[in-house]
């Protein structure tokens, strides 16, 4: 068993404050040379010496902890950020389903999708590490145009007669997949 640093002190300081008790004691005077001097000299330093080792302990301890706090949090931050390419790599995923269901005529899915995917704008939008790139006129553009392009494609889904631009909403999507992108590589590699 290999000892530590902190423990090799403790041990030669331990030893080398014993040995000094020990030499103070033999230089005492005889009158005081007795069983009760020595129990009370050496329990006071035994005590001194667990009152010091106890607060150093305390003060590592605290040490360990402030260390493992900051490796929690970087931790944390890793796990957002690989959440986040996630959500945003599945939105990418949930425009290409909107787009191939409007080209089918599949508005109904379409639509459970574009809802889908307008939760996951917001949701990115109050993102703490996206922030400074969601937090423009741009990004609040793309979730309106989702919103009216959500409100045209129910129309139409309770209204057949009433027609939509179907050019419009993939341009609409195109955009959101675009920024998308530009978010999921900026999170990856910065």
């Amino acid at each position: 068993m290999k000892l530590s640093k902190v423990q090799i002190y403790t041990i030669l300081i331990f030893i080398i404050g014993f040995l000094g008790l020990y030499i103070y004691y033999n230089s005492l005077d005889k009158t005081f040379k007795n069983s009760l001097n020595l129990i009370s000299i050496f329990g006071s330093y035994l005590s001194l010496f667990g009152i010091i080792m106890s607060f150093y302990q305390i003060y590592d301890l605290k040490a360990i902890n402030d260390k493992t706090q900051k490796e929690v949090n970087l931790s944390l931050i890793k796990i957002n950020n690989i959440l986040s390419v996630s959500e945003l790599s599945k939105s990418l995923k949930i425009v290409d389903e909107i787009q191939n269901s409007l080209r089918v005529n599949k508005n109904e899915l379409a639509l459970i999708r574009m809802k889908d995917l307008k939760y996951i704008l917001i949701q990115v939008k109050h993102n703490k590490d996206l922030e400074k790139y969601t937090n423009n006129e741009e990004y609040s553009n793309l979730l309106v145009d989702l919103s009216i392009d959500i409100s045209n494609l129910s129309d139409n889904i309770f209204k057949p007669q009433k027609t939509i631009n179907i050019t419009k909403v993939n341009s609409n999507l195109e955009n959101i997949s675009t920024k998308f992108s530009e978010l999921e590589n900026k999170l990856k590699f910065e």
